[in-house]
């Protein structure tokens, strides 16, 4: 719990970034840092009592002595990262046109700049600065590169055994480890959100979780029975993105259901996600809708039907 002289607290929202009341632009002392620590949402209620849930879009950062204290909700990367260029004090610069990945979601406490980086940018290689304090003189953080430098093209000998893969680069497991982090984290808020009160959370929480034997029967409850048609849609589509062959089958079962919405709309998404699932086993079930009122239906189920068939 942070004490009355600790840092400020940055709060982002959705509209943007506010600055105002002064944003911490100094530096952090040579001490011991403390292990980025992973806090559940779930689990730890009593940090919930004391940090409420943040909407999709918020996030709250703090930098002191003890590292950085980071809280967002659904945020891009590049938010994130100004957020702690502005807390922090440092150089930021973000090469070219390197892509960030899609918002996340992350609690960390008592991280360090190295662990705070590599919790946001996973595998995406970038680089951090340090050099000394103008005014104290102590060690700190002055700037973070993300994206490789640009450079002539070298040609790289093919490898002797032919295995393509033995030529990329093989990414550290501290980058894979902390990919699957983000990713279980996104699940996580994802899951929670598919419940929340406000169509518009539940629409973002439906579109970006990924479809597997967890959240299929979460984005089938939404599918078939959430009230906002969009709700339906974003669920629809995330449905066609099953991977497992198991979960394709249980993905399509529901995809199935979902063409005898009411709205167009979510049928329109129910045959485009089943293009995905790519089964032509499951043509005679949409024969039906050549007679759908929708003038837009009755095109899409003869493209998913041709797409199937090939």
């Amino acid at each position: 719990m942070l004490g009355p002289i600790a840092a400020i607290v940055v709060a982002l929202l959705a509209a943007g970034c506010d600055t105002e009341g002064g944003l911490v632009s100094g530096s952090a002392p040579d001490a011991p840092r403390a292990r980025a620590v992973v806090v559940d949402p779930v689990a730890d209620a009593a940090d919930d009592a004391l940090d409420p849930p943040l909407r999709p879009g918020e996030m709250t950062v703090v930098f002191d002595a003890r590292g950085f204290r980071l809280r967002a909700s659904s945020v891009p990367p590049r938010r994130v990262l100004e957020a702690l260029r502005a807390e922090a004090g440092f150089d930021l610069e973000i090469r070219g046109d390197v892509g960030l990945g899609p918002p996340i979601t992350l609690r960390l406490s008592g991280a360090s700049p190295d662990e705070t980086l590599a919790a946001i940018l996973g595998g995406i290689p970038h680089s951090l600065e340090y050099g000394p304090d103008p005014a104290s003189g102590q060690r700190r953080l002055v700037a973070v590169r993300v994206g490789a430098r640009p450079g002539p093209p070298v040609a790289s000998p093919a490898p002797a055994t032919g295995d393509l893969r033995a030529a990329l680069p093989r990414p550290s497991e501290a980058s894979r480890s902390a990919r699957r982090v983000r990713h279980e984290r996104t699940q996580r808020e994802g899951i929670r959100n598919l419940s929340s009160g406000d169509p518009a959370v539940r629409i973002e929480a439906a579109a970006w979780l990924h479809a597997d034997y967890r959240t299929i029967p979460l984005l089938g409850d939404t599918v078939l029975g959430d009230s906002s048609p969009a709700a339906r849609a974003a669920a629809a589509e995330t449905l066609g993105e099953a991977v497992d062959e198991r979960d394709e089958r249980d993905a399509a079962s529901l995809l199935l259901q979902a063409l005898d919405d009411s709205d167009p709309e979510v049928t329109l998404a129910a045959l485009e996600a089943l293009e995905s699932v790519g089964d032509s086993t499951l043509i005679p079930d949409l024969g039906r809708l050549l007679d759908h009122p929708d003038s837009r239906v009755r095109e899409q189920v003869v493209e998913t039907i041709e797409w199937l068939e090939d």
